[in-house]
C-alpha cells in the first residue's frame, strides 16, 4: 500500500485511500478490492471530501489543496493556501478545511471560486458533521467549543478538558456528542458536561467511530504488535475485542 495510510474515503463506490508520506491515493474497488487507480506526485496528502464530482485533497506540505475528478481521477486545478491544510467536508455549496499553521478555518466555494476565513474561537481540530449541517471543533484552556459552520452558533462545555482533545464525534442514534482525550474516550451529556465512558488502560487511543449504535476505538499498543480493536455500546459497555494491523487508525463503513 505503501508508507502511512492516513485517511480514506467512500466516493462514487470506490475507496480513495490517502496514503501520506508515499504522496499518492490509492483507490480501491469495493467489490475486488484490487486497486484501480494510484494517484501519485503529491506532496503529503491528508485529507479528501467531494462536492458535485471533484475531489479535493488536503496537504501537510504542498501549500495547496489539489482537485482531480472523482470519475475520471484527473487532475482538474489547485487551490494556494499557505500552510498545513488537514480535516476538509463539503455541504452542498462550501469546501470546508482546517488550516494547522494558521488555527482557521477556511471555506472554498467552487461556483464562485471564493476563499473565505471564518472566524473561530480556540484551536480547532476536527471538522464534523451532524445530520446535515457541519460543525468545527475546537478547544480554549479547557473548554470544548462547538461551532455551526453555516449558522454561526456555538455551544462553550467550560471545564471539560484536562487536556488536549481528538476526534471528535456525533451519533445520530441517541443525538449526543463524542470525544478522544488521551486514552479516554468522554461524552457530552444532555446537561453539556463532560463524561468520561470509557479508558484504554494501556496501549494508545488511536482512533474512534460511531456506526449506527455501536463505536469503534483502535488500540494502536506500539510498531510491532498488532492494534486492537474495541467495539462498545453507546454507553462505553466492551461488546468486543478483536486483533487488527499495526497502529490502526480508522475505520470505514461498507453498505
Amino acid at each position: 500500500m505503501g508508507d502511512v495510510l492516513q485517511s480514506g474515503k467512500i466516493i462514487n463506490g470506490r475507496i480513495w485511500l490517502v496514503v501520506n508520506n508515499s504522496g499518492k491515493i490509492e483507490i480501491i474497488d469495493t467489490n475486488s478490492f484490487k486497486s484501480v487507480k494510484t494517484i501519485t506526485g503529491l506532496r503529503s496528502p491528508r485529507f479528501i471530501s467531494e462536492l458535485n464530482g471533484l475531489v479535493y485533497v488536503t496537504d501537510l506540505y504542498a501549500d495547496k489543496l489539489t482537485v482531480f475528478d472523482a470519475t475520471t481521477f484527473e487532475l482538474k486545478s489547485t487551490i494556494s493556501e499557505s500552510g498545513w491544510t488537514e480535516k476538509t467536508l463539503a455541504d452542498d455549496q462550501w469546501v470546508y478545511f482546517i488550516n494547522k499553521d494558521s488555527n482557521t478555518l477556511n471555506g472554498f466555494n467552487p461556483v464562485s471560486k471564493l476563499l473565505k476565513r471564518i472566524s473561530i474561537l480556540g484551536i480547532p481540530f476536527d471538522l464534523v458533521r451532524k445530520n446535515d449541517e457541519i460543525h468545527i471543533a475546537s478547544y480554549s484552556g479547557d473548554s470544548l467549543i462547538l461551532k455551526n459552520v453555516g449558522s454561526g452558533s456555538q455551544q462553550i462545555f467550560a471545564h471539560a478538558l484536562n487536556s488536549v482533545p481528538g476526534g471528535m464525534l456525533f451519533c445520530k442514534t441517541n443525538g449526543l456528542w463524542y470525544f478522544k482525550m488521551g486514552n479516554n474516550l468522554r461524552r457530552i451529556n444532555a446537561a453539556g458536561t463532560s463524561d468520561m465512558i470509557y479508558q484504554l488502560k494501556s496501549g494508545s487511543l488511536y482512533a474512534a467511530n460511531i456506526i449506527g449504535d455501536e463505536i469503534y476505538l483502535s488500540n494502536a499498543k506500539d510498531y510491532v504488535q498488532n492494534s486492537e480493536m474495541i467495539r462498545l455500546d453507546l454507553d462505553g459497555k466492551v461488546l468486543d475485542k478483536r486483533e487488527s494491523g499495526r497502529i490502526t487508525n480508522g475505520f470505514l463503513w461498507l453498505e
